[in-house]
């Protein structure tokens, strides 16, 4: 008789194998450009850069990028692509956060970056595991040393993992940190959970997008994420002044412009819709009809938010949180305007908490074709789309991150309408 342990790792296997089917598609490019890239990660020289300047107090850090390339050159760095947005479109706690490197040599600093990297690798890999175990977001539950190995040693091989070392992102740290608040808020530490986004929040706006189900799940935790990314924000202002909030800010809109049409912006509607109807420098649109562009953009992003909202109220007194979690968190890469290929690692904790829901193992097919697409590699999607720029609809071959995202949206959304009509009259899952 098959037990259900055994029937859940066959499950897991057909996942791992689904991925790997995907990965598979563009070979070993995507591990050698990841090895080649993590040598001299070209994004994580703007960050290196940047607090450089910062450490000689130079708080207009974040702009003129021709200035910054050749300091880079100088340390033998790699220098990036001059374009309409800011040098780094970074909140300014995040160049705080890297001023122990500035006084190291670029290789120096840039290896202890990818250290980090795979130490939150490894953590979000526990974080995982503790997701998928039984009543995982109530109860406690300990991988073993060898089970977090091999699904790290898994994820090293993932596409969007190895985007990340590829470029020196920070996609890999903020999805550990919010794997870790919703670990922290499973285990009843939700002054922790607080924490842990609010420190991710200062650092990327994008897991913010999580805060919702904080308020109305663990008020507690909303109210210490809101605390603490305030006492961060204060505490870098004495080193950053004002001047790079405003210029986060109002040179937000002109880093998306410049870079919407961009072919690794894979995991955004946003940057469909700017592909099939506004153009670019990368893309030339099927049709031209840049309002009409702009207003499904809009729409698109309202929508999203409006359904999150409705499903969030009607579930609010209906357990479990798994599928509302999901929900939140995935949206940290469809709201995002600039959501490149290494972003979709925020999303392997949303589809481990629904592909885990026993309750929806009916919607187990769709969430593997999630899986799929999502586990394509950039590589494979550059080439099926041609050379830049792209050419009517063959700028919707790099937006199938996105299909894969929307896909996880859906299933969760349906999973929390479901059950809230389910347990209407139960007890507020609510913790204070």
């Amino acid at each position: 008789m098959t037990t259900d342990v055994e029937v859940k790792t066959k499950t897991w296997v057909v996942a791992g194998l689904v991925a790997a089917v995907a990965a598979a598609s563009a070979g070993i490019e995507p591990a050698q450009n990841a090895v080649a890239g993590a040598r001299a990660p070209i994004d994580f020289v703007r960050d290196f850069t940047a607090a450089r300047a910062l450490g000689r107090g130079d708080r207009r850090y974040a702009v003129d990028a021709g200035r910054h390339n050749v300091e880079a050159a100088l340390e033998g760095a790699p220098t990036v692509p001059v374009h309409g947005g800011p040098y780094l479109p970074h909140p300014p706690p995040a160049t705080v956060a890297l001023l122990p490197l500035a006084p190291l040599s670029f290789n120096a600093a840039s290896t202890i970056w990818l250290a980090l990297t795979l130490v939150a690798l490894v953590s979000l890999a526990a974080n995982l595991l503790r997701a998928v175990g039984p009543e995982a977001s109530e109860a406690p539950h300990r991988p073993s040393v060898a089970s977090v190995g091999a699904l790290s040693a898994a994820l090293l091989l993932w596409p969007p993992v190895l985007h990340n070392l590829e470029k020196g992102q920070w996609s890999i740290l903020l999805a550990a940190m919010v794997a870790a608040a919703w670990r922290s808020a499973g285990a009843g530490r939700t002054g922790g959970a607080g924490l842990w986004i609010g420190a991710a929040a200062s650092l990327k706006v994008m897991p913010a997008t999580v805060w919702p189900f904080f308020m109305a799940r663990h008020r507690r935790a909303a109210w210490t994420a809101l605390v603490a990314l305030a006492v961060i924000i204060a505490a870098t202002l004495p080193l950053t002044g004002l001047s790079p909030w405003l210029t986060f800010v109002e040179q937000s809109s002109a880093n998306v412009r410049a870079l919407e049409t961009w072919y690794a912006n894979t995991a955004s509607l946003h940057g469909l819709f700017a592909r099939l109807f506004i153009g670019g420098a990368f893309a030339r649109p099927l049709v031209d009809a840049p309002v009409l562009g702009r207003v499904l953009q809009l729409i698109s992003n309202a929508a999203l938010l409006a359904v999150a909202v409705v499903v969030t109220w009607r579930q609010r007194r209906t357990p479990p949180d798994r599928p509302l979690f999901a929900l939140w968190a995935t949206l940290a890469v469809l709201l995002n305007p600039l959501a490149w290929a290494h972003t979709v690692v925020l999303l392997a904790l949303p589809f481990a908490l629904l592909f885990s829901d026993d309750d929806e193992s009916a919607q187990r097919p769709v969430l593997l074709a999630a899986l799929f697409l999502l586990s394509i590699p950039k590589e494979t999607l550059y080439r099926l789309a041609g050379s830049p720029p792209t050419e009517g609809l063959s700028g919707m071959i790099l937006s199938v991150h996105a299909l894969g995202a929307l896909s996880l949206f859906v299933v969760a959304a349906r999973a929390c309408y479901r059950r809230s009509g389910t347990d209407g009259g139960g007890s507020s899952a609510r913790s204070d």
